[in-house]
Parts: C-alpha cells; sequence; structure tokens
C-alpha cells in the first residue's frame, strides 16, 4: 500500500470514529514482568504498550532526558503531541500542534522538538516546558523531519524538496529541490550527508547538506518509503515497496544488499548499538529485527495493531519505540533471551 492509499484509510477510519476522542483517557500502559514468560526468537519483546491518542505517526526520542514524543491526531481534534517519560514509561503531558501531525524529530542538545503538519507548517516545542514556542510555514504537506544537533539545522521533507530550518531564528533559510514526492529523512553526520527517500521517482536522493545540494540519486525498482540511517557503518537503510529492506552504502552511494522483510513494510529504525534494523509490518502488526552485519532475520515481535511509520531506537538504553496506528498506543521493544539460547 502506498502513502496516498495509507493516508485515505486512516481519513476513512478518522471519519468512521474508529479512534474515539481523547483516546488514552484514563488508560494505564501495559507493563509486562521484567522476567515474563516467552521471549521471541528475534531477542527483543514488547516489554509495555503506552496509550496515547488516536492514529499516532511519527515518533522521536530525546537521548539525553529519555523523553518520547508521539505525534497523533484523535477523531473530532486537533493535533497532538503525547510526551512520554522513558523511565515511567507513562504519558506525563500533551502537546497541541497543527492538524493531522506526521513527522517528529528531536534536538537534544537544545532540548527541542519539531513536528511536522498537514497545514504546510512545523511545530517548535521546547522540551523543557512542553510549550509550543513557535509556528513555521514551510508550505505543501510536510512529511519526514531530521534535526542535526551538530549544526542546530532541521530538515523538512515535503513540497517538491527539503526546507531547510535555522534551528536558533527558527526560520527557513534554504529549500534544496529533490523531486515531487520527499517523503522520510535520515542523516549521516559523519559524512554531512542526507537521505531522503522519494515514492513518486522511485529513488533516494542523497543531499551534501554542507553545500545543500544533492550529491547522488540512488535509483531503485519500487517505491521506498520509511529510510534509517547506521552511523557507526555509513549506511542507510531503506524501505522498498515489494523489495524488502535494501541498504545503501554512504560511501559511494549504491545498494549493496537487500533482504526480504515481509510484505507491505513501511517504516524502519536503526540501531547501531546492536547493529540491527527493526522494520514495521502494519498487516501482520509486527516488527521484524534485521542483523545488519550479515543479512539475516533474526525474527519478528508482536506489537500493537498496525505498526507503520513510527519507529525510533534509543542505543544508549537498548530501546526501541514504535507507534501503532490503529492501536493509539506506543510499544517499548527491549532485548530478551530467547529460550534455548
Amino acid at each position: 500500500m502506498n502513502l496516498i492509499a495509507r493516508t485515505a484509510v486512516v481519513a476513512a477510519a478518522t471519519l468512521a470514529g474508529l479512534a474515539p476522542v481523547g483516546a488514552n483517557a484514563g488508560r494505564v500502559p501495559v507493563i509486562a514482568p521484567p522476567h515474563a514468560a516467552g521471549c521471541p526468537a528475534a531477542g527483543w519483546r514488547a516489554a509495555a504498550t503506552i496509550p496515547v491518542g488516536g492514529f499516532p505517526f511519527g515518533v522521536a526520542v530525546n537521548t539525553r532526558t529519555d523523553m518520547i514524543y508521539a505525534a497523533y491526531y484523535a477523531t473530532g481534534q486537533a493535533g497532538s503531541v503525547s510526551v512520554i517519560d522513558g523511565r515511567t514509561r507513562t504519558e506525563v503531558a500533551t502537546v497541541a500542534v497543527g492538524p493531522q501531525p506526521y513527522g517528529v524529530a528531536v534536538n537534544p542538545a537544545t532540548d527541542t522538538v519539531y513536528v511536522t503538519n498537514d497545514d504546510g507548517t512545523v511545530s517548535v516545542i521546547n522540551g523543557q516546558t512542553n510549550t509550543v514556542t513557535a509556528t513555521i510555514q514551510v508550505g505543501g504537506r510536510p512529511y519526514g523531519i531530521w534535526a542535526d544537533r551538530l549544526t542546530n539545522q532541521i530538515f523538512v521533507a515535503g513540497n517538491g524538496g527539503v526546507s531547510v530550518i535555522d534551528g536558533q531564528t527558527n526560520t527557513v533559510v534554504h529549500r534544496i529541490a529533490t523531486g515531487a514526492d520527499p517523503f522520510w529523512l535520515a542523516l549521516d553526520p559523519r559524512t554531512s550527508t542526507l537521505y531522503v527517500t522519494d515514492e513518486a521517482t522511485l529513488s533516494v536522493k542523497a543531499i551534501n547538506v554542507k553545500t545543500d545540494t544533492v550529491a547522488a540519486k540512488i535509483q531503485l525498482r519500487f517505491a521506498p518509503y520509511g529510510i534509517a540511517m547506521d552511523p557507526k557503518t555509513d549506511t542507510a537503510y531503506a524501505v522498498v515497496a515489494d523489495d524488502g529492506l535494501v541498504a545503501i552504502d554512504g560511501r559511494t552511494n549504491t545498494v549493496t544488499a537487500k533482504i526480504t522483510v515481509g510484505h507491505d513494510v513501511f517504516g524502519v529504525a536503526a540501531d547501531a548499538a546492536t547493529s540491527q534494523a527493526f522494520v514495521a509490518n502494519p498487516n501482520e502488526n509486527t516488527v521484524t529485527v534485521v542483523n545488519v552485519k550479515d543479512g539475516t532475520v533474526a525474527g519478528s515481535v508482536p506489537v500493537g495493531r498496525s505498526p507503520f511509520i513510527g519507529l525510533a531506537a534509543d542505543p544508549h538504553r537498548g530501546i526501541v519505540y514504535v507507534t501503532n496506528e490503529f492501536d493509539d498506543s506506543v510499544s517499548v521493544l527491549v532485548q530478551c533471551h530467547p529460550s534455548g539460547s
């Protein structure tokens, strides 16, 4: 299912009232005991399920403060961001943003959160006060977003290119033309290269963020969706329709591997600490774990209903967060030891 079709499904579900207003009201996290029986062969399990608002999409983690941010929009409500305390695994605040928020990014150096909205804006949230401090107009329908903690620049995909925002002034300082349908982003800070998926051109664009120019175009057979980066190996991992997970060598900007991970996969996160990638399977309600060193699939982890694009890895704490689109929740994945291992 492509992005347009998926958006139509969510819109229809919203109109039908499948996500209750204030879906997280009165709900408490479901937390598995530390030594709960049953560890999937993948070596990861869902240790907790945290209720959030209806139809959560993007998710990001501040690795310095251990706070997690999940964007959602419940039926009949404006868009919001759930603020989750990673230590207690509970929602501690909600922040109103623009309509139908999608992508979320965090700059841990400034404790600032950025959220893309359907009205062509980016909401800027102060992570200390959980308040919106600015709304930046970028135009079109922005989707993916990435915050570079080293340069305090924020990159936003949408409207035929990537908008570059100065995090100090909260203004758009440049636009980089990439193609008709830029969607998701991943940055390699070691090489200053931003990778952008483009469904319309069936490609991934590699952008030199020092010069704000497209340095390479990686052509694919089918449409790419989510993308994640392992900066330790300078490798990008893109989810490609009908082609599974593809590995892109950041030194040569060529596809070096294709890994079968399931049908109709969409989002992906990479954990440099474990050398693994995590791929969302919305039709199977699972996350597939891939050992990227040898390209083998470790197994799948059951999560909530319809994990889609929102995955975020915290390599410092060994945790992966997954938004479940039709379950109004965030799954917390932790490592475990399968029986007999």
